[in-house]
């Protein structure tokens, strides 16, 4: 998830039941894609080319009018300003949408940018592509024979990317920028998510949970608890611990403890979830016949209160660039250092293994930032940092 924990200062028992409520989305035509760019303002794509905007944080969405009448399948912002969808693009962070220069557009199936110039997308059709130029132009190639559908297209760096897809099914990986692709798992896939460069996760057919902790070279079959007859659509992970999962009959699951244990949430509907997306304090799943459903977001992290053996020191604050962490915890568990920008967006993860560790800032730009230490199960500290 894309948000600073400092606002879940309530402790829940483990295996409470979220509760989703339904939101007015006023059409009846499903919803395919969601995604967020702030605090306030999302987007929701759907078929007929519908296309809904919030700008209050998901309490209600209009519709945005666009000259495309097929169905819509993906949503992507790599930036605030510059999106997105089957065959259109904004420049003006989603206000108005102008047609894109790509073929099959009723086929495509996932978007994916590393920056407003350079980006790629999986189709239907055997078919993916890469842009270097904002979408002017694409070089498309053909999946053929390994698989016939590509449903999602995801990079965790500059070079190194993932896609998935079914009949056929595969995870495929590139570590050159997409310009050349090799399988590293075979299985029936809809969706992928690496909330770390290491740690990932993939849904399928059958109720299949795959994870990966090396990068994708290997990969263990998860129990997710439904019957093999589940056709699971997407996941999305808040942390390396915590995850979303929707699928069809109202599916939806959720985990925080890295995939050990699922956990099947009410849903309230029967009717099929194709997307999940969850921002600040708050999670959205929609699919079939117009639905869109949000629940709060619930942290099973303590904040911890005994401070007494817990020595903790982050300097030099503010920072040029390098910052130390001294801690005196006791080491029979995993400590991590999160950054958070001030929209609350998680831009790293640092793993503390040491008593003194030294964290690399300088490829932030300077201002400040929030972090936590936490382990799996606790947020040990939380506060804020200057970059200068």
């Amino acid at each position: 998830m894309k948000a600073f924990l400092k606002f879940l200062l309530i402790i829940f028992p483990m295996n409470i039941f979220a509760q989703w409520v339904s939101l007015p989305s006023n059409t009846v035509n499903s919803l395919n894609d969601i995604t967020f760019t702030s605090l306030d303002t999302g987007f929701i794509v759907g078929d007929n080319g519908i296309i809904l905007r919030t700008t209050n944080g998901g309490n209600s969405w209009s519709k945005i009018s666009n000259p495309l009448k097929y169905n819509l399948n993906t949503i992507h912002f790599p930036s605030k300003i510059v999106g997105y969808t089957n065959g259109l693009k904004t420049i003006n962070g989603g206000i108005t949408w102008d047609s894109l220069k790509t073929i099959y557009n009723r086929f495509i199936n996932s978007y994916f940018f590393i920056n407003e110039s350079i980006g790629f997308l999986a189709s239907s059709n055997t078919y993916y592509a890469k842009t270097i130029n904002g979408g002017l132009t694409w070089d498309y190639q053909s999946s053929k024979p390994v698989s016939q559908v590509l449903e999602k297209v995801e990079f965790t760096s500059d070079s190194i990317g993932y896609m998935v897809g079914w009949y056929g099914g595969n995870v495929l990986k590139t570590i050159d920028q997409g310009n050349s692709w090799f399988q590293v798992n075979n299985e029936q896939l809809t969706s992928i998510k690496f909330p770390t460069p290491d740690t990932g996760y993939v849904v399928g057919w059958y109720g299949k949970i795959l994870k990966t902790i090396d990068a994708g070279n290997n990969w263990i079959e998860l129990t997710s608890g439904l019957p093999n007859n589940h056709l699971l659509n997407e996941i999305y992970c808040i942390t390396s611990s915590r995850c979303y999962v929707v699928g069809d009959k109202g599916a939806i699951l959720k985990t925080v403890d890295g995939g050990k244990n699922w956990m099947q949430e009410i849903s309230g509907n029967k009717r099929n979830l194709n997307s999940v997306y969850c921002y600040d304090n708050s999670c959205f799943a929609v699919g079939d016949s117009g639905t869109i459903l949000k629940t709060n977001f619930v942290s099973t992290k303590i904040i911890s209160k005994d401070n007494s053996q817990k020595t903790i020191s982050v300097f030099p604050n503010p920072s040029n660039g390098f910052l130390t962490i001294t801690l005196n915890l006791g080491f029979n568990q995993i400590f991590h250092f999160e950054i958070f920008n001030s929209l609350g967006e998680k831009i790293s993860t640092n793993p503390l293994l040491n008593k003194i560790n030294n964290i690399d800032l300088t490829s932030l730009r300077n201002g400040f930032y929030f972090y936590e230490i936490t382990s799996d199960m606790e947020i040990i500290k939380t506060g804020k940092i200057i970059k200068q």
